[in-house]
């Protein structure tokens, strides 16, 4: 047995944690077309931002979200916890179990309670745990090249919520669909029973805590080098626990939380909440047409960010900076909203690229900066996202409550590019860490 194959079985445990959030990610941009209570109620790209444009509903919408956070960020808590029992793969078959419970129960719900309970609640943390399951296994068994599997993965996502609106365009015109919306939540139940029972098989079931050459001698290093990685990250919470004595890791789960909640709210919640926008955008053309072009602009633009990160060996944390330090350069606020109706079109499909910039390097900063502890590193990652999150909803709702204009969000979100931006300058010059010479210890380099 050869490290080639441990590598190609693990490739098919990916398989299932695609095809859920795929299937995810369609049903949160379509599925959710009916009404909570008379609202008009659209779950924004995948997003989990649940927007009701009338006003008198935002305090669902913030009420949603700090549910949503609370759920993702538990979800982070427990990973590192079910790794001491379960296998990545077994999480991922947990969390798919968790997702469909939660797909299941929300057929033909129009209750916010229900609603809350359902998809704030059970899918957020499924969704949580199979991404994280997706992002260890990614990292077990690639230590090469890591940001093109990266790539593959996402992209099968990204693909898998396209084909799931084409399939929708052409069932909206059918008789049955226009009866019953819930075909496309009952579609995806079943492909993703499939995708669990029938294409996992027992060959990729295998642990790779257990595989290790029969042949194995000094000279495997690489073979034995993956295992032992596989094994460390299978140790949970407690080996990272040192993590949070680290300023360097806060500055980089803090940097990156405000980043990606900023861009939750500039590129996405703003636009929509702004009503000159929604009138002139979202109600024109067909929805799913709109979420297609999103969908293949955020494609595009992660071709691209992969070729960068492949070719130029480029860090993860350095794309973030450069362009968080162009958002606040340019700040590009008041174009966003003041414009004409067809700019407004193009600049929405943009900014809907222009946010991968963020989050697609988001994992590889920490593949990169915490190799053998990733399962602690990004757990404690997620919480803070959860935590960064409540105070993002608190101010929007308090903001919509203070004022009609939503200007003073966008401000804020500036000012949390603004804030990543000085903390990881200061870092990377002022507390830029001193080469290692050959008399000193890496320990007390460390305490240093």
């Amino acid at each position: 047995m050869d490290c080639s194959n441990n590598v190609r079985k693990i490739k098919g445990t990916t398989l299932v944690p695609n095809l859920v959030l795929g299937f995810s990610r369609g049903e949160h941009d379509l599925f959710f077309e009916r009404t909570s209570q008379g609202e008009p109620l659209m779950i924004f790209n995948g997003s989990d931002m649940a927007i009701w444009v009338k006003k008198d509903g935002m305090t669902k919408v913030c009420l949603y979200n700090y549910i949503s956070a609370l759920s993702y960020g538990l979800a982070g808590l427990w990973v590192p916890i079910l790794l001491t029992k379960l296998d990545y793969s077994e999480i991922s078959i947990v969390g798919c179990v968790i997702f469909l419970t939660g797909a299941a129960l929300r057929i033909g719900i129009n209750d916010f309670v229900k609603l809350c309970m359902c998809v704030g609640v059970l899918e957020n943390v499924a969704i949580g745990l199979i991404m994280h399951a997706s992002l260890i296994a990614l990292n077990s068994n690639f230590t090469r090249k890591i940001a093109l599997m990266t790539f593959l993965h996402e992209t099968g996502v990204c693909v898998l919520g396209l084909f799931i609106y084409h399939i929708v365009s052409q069932m909206k015109g059918s008789p049955f669909f226009g009866v019953n919306p819930s075909i496309l939540g009952i579609a995806s139940i079943v492909l993703s029973f499939i995708a669990v029972f029938l294409l996992r098989t027992k060959k990729i079931i295998k642990d790779i805590r257990s595989v290790r050459p029969k042949n194995a001698n000094a000279n495997d290093g690489d073979c034995l080098i993956r295992n032992q990685i596989a094994r460390n990250v299978s140790k949970g919470l407690g080996k990272g626990l040192t993590l949070w004595n680290n300023y360097r890791y806060w500055n980089t789960i803090i940097g990156i939380s405000l980043v990606v909640n900023a861009d939750e709210y500039f590129f996405k919640a703003l636009p929509i909440l702004n009503p000159m926008v929604y009138q002139s955008f979202f109600l024109e053309e067909e929805w799913y047409f709109k979420i297609a072009y999103f969908s293949v602009t955020e494609l595009i633009f992660r071709i691209i960010l992969t070729l960068i990160f492949v070719l130029g060996a480029v860090k993860g944390r350095l794309v973030i900076l450069s362009f968080c330090t162009l958002v606040v350069y340019g700040r590009t606020a008041p174009f966003i909203f003041d414009t004409k109706t067809v700019n407004t079109k193009i600049q929405l499909v943009v900014f809907e690229g222009l946010k991968c910039f963020t989050q697609v390097p988001v994992s590889l900063v920490f593949f990169d900066a915490y190799k053998n502890n990733f399962t602690s590193a990004y757990s404690g990652y997620m919480v803070m996202y959860s935590v960064v999150n409540f105070i993002f909803t608190g101010l929007l709702h308090l903001v919509s409550h203070l004022s009609d204009s939503l200007k003073t969000m966008e401000y804020i979100c500036i000012a949390a590019y603004a804030i990543c931006v000085i903390i990881w300058t200061l870092e990377f010059t002022v507390f830029r860490k001193k080469p290692i010479t050959n008399g000193q210890n890496l320990n007390e380099i460390n305490k240093a």
